[in-house]
């Protein structure tokens, strides 16, 4: 490995959170301001430094794909329930700038948060506490609405985010062996 190729890898989990933090708070600004571009162009741009710097990245892709269903599927039913709404969206599937979001979030665990699948318990109660924490920052940006109010809100995104964290986690577990930053 090069010194520059081992250097990234030290860093790259630093970096990866970084890119995370910026693409969603592009994203919801541009939510809010009704333009999906601009969560979809950082998103994709996320993704892609991600699954190049990864190996294997055919088992990437696919946990990132599946990533993406499952948090289409969780958003769909957060929106059907009255639960959440997302600035701009009437139909019944979530926004393109919200759906790049969960394999942005989920690729953390190939690296960041890759100590969390082995943790099941922990995952799932950082999923419920961190799941409500995201969608109530999306309502100050505007991005996100609760029709039903926060009190009755925050509690059903929080069941709906362990969930999904723990098929998350699943996913996860199952790669073997779990893919890495490459050098």
């Amino acid at each position: 490995m090069s010194a520059f190729g081992h250097h990234l890898r030290s860093w790259y989990p630093l970096l990866h959170l970084g890119t995370y933090q910026v693409t969603w708070l592009v994203a919801l600004v541009g939510g809010a301001a009704l333009s999906a571009w601009p969560g979809l162009l950082a998103g994709g741009l996320m993704l892609a430094l991600h699954v190049a710097l990864s190996a294997p990245r055919g088992a990437v892709l696919v946990r990132l794909v599946v990533a993406a269903v499952i948090g289409i599927v969780i958003d769909a039913l957060l929106m059907a329930s009255g639960t959440v709404g997302f600035a701009g969206t009437t139909g019944m599937l979530p926004p393109a700038w919200m759906v790049i979001l969960w394999p942005c979030f989920a690729s953390l665990f190939d690296d960041l948060l890759a100590w969390l699948p082995r943790r099941p318990g922990l995952a799932i109660l950082c999923g419920a506490l961190g799941g409500p924490l995201a969608y109530f920052g999306g309502l100050k940006l505007d991005a996100v609405v609760f029709p039903m109010g926060l009190a009755a809100g925050l509690p059903v995104i929080a069941i709906a985010w362990a969930i999904a964290t723990a098929a998350l986690i699943m996913l996860w577990r199952t790669q073997s062996p779990a893919p890495q930053v490459a050098p």
